[in-house]
């Protein structure tokens, strides 16, 4: 990691919006249900990681980052929408997309300046995602309707490394 890189304020707010939002984001997801239906959400859902899709390939042609850079790039977007589809509740299936920003975002403050990603940096910025996580988490705990489930720590982290795994994909070397 470089001397001096450090998470910004957007990083930050980010992940307190995600620990936050865990207090109303099941109420929401029952009321969009409720109202637009469980397929209108999954298409939803598929148009989001669609238009994540055409932004990456958009801003890899751009960038001029080639072919390579492309798919993999693009691999971890469907690495994400497939991550989101194994998951039983549509509440749990937008953490995908928000924590793969988290792992984004921290990926972007702590490797960015780098020439070639070290593994320290990498390890910092999982370790916020993991934090976050965790924060999450205990907060769904204090949570009269909520539940504090391992599995969505791990589903988490998962997700914030394919957020880093995208950062680094998309970088210009």
């Amino acid at each position: 990691m470089e001397k001096g890189a450090r998470l910004s304020k957007i990083t930050i707010g980010w992940g307190i919006y995600l620990i936050v939002s865990a207090s109303y984001v099941l109420q929401v997801s029952r009321w969009l249900t409720a109202k637009a239906g469980a397929l209108f959400l999954a298409g939803c859902l598929w148009g989001v990681a669609a238009f994540i899709s055409i932004v990456v390939v958009v801003y890899a042609f751009r960038a001029r980052l080639g072919i390579m850079k492309i798919c993999a790039a693009l691999s971890f977007i469907v690495l994400g929408y497939f991550l989101s589809t194994r998951q039983m509740y549509f509440s749990e299936k937008v953490h995908i997309p928000l924590y793969g920003l988290l792992g984004y975002l921290a990926a972007r403050d702590l490797i960015a300046a780098e020439s070639a990603p070290k593994t320290g940096s990498i390890v910092l910025a999982l370790s916020f995602v993991f934090l976050i996580s965790v924060a999450d988490e205990l907060f769904q705990w204090i949570l009269p309707y909520r539940f504090c489930e391992m599995k969505d720590i791990i589903t988490n982290i998962l997700s914030g490394a394919l957020g880093i795994g995208l950062f680094i994909a998309l970088r210009r070397d």
